[in-house]
């Protein structure tokens, strides 16, 4: 996945709105996640969707954390 534009943060969520991304899709649509930082580490978390692969609701979730 990739993809560039611009952002904003409203509470707990990370509003993207993508220029251009790798899913054309995407290309000027508002993309929301939910993010939590607990210490060194950042949660982020898709709004549930329906997988266009597996055909159910699913969460994606990705966590960073920061290496000393």
């Amino acid at each position: 996945m990739a993809y560039a534009g611009t952002y904003r943060t409203e509470g707990n969520k990370l509003i993207m709105v993508p220029e251009v991304s790798w899913n054309q899709a995407w290309n000027g649509m508002e993309q929301t996640r939910l993010f939590e930082i607990q210490g060194d580490r950042l949660q982020w978390k898709t709004t549930p969707f329906v997988s266009p692969f597996i055909d159910k609701e699913m969460v994606a979730t990705l966590v960073w954390e920061r290496v000393k």
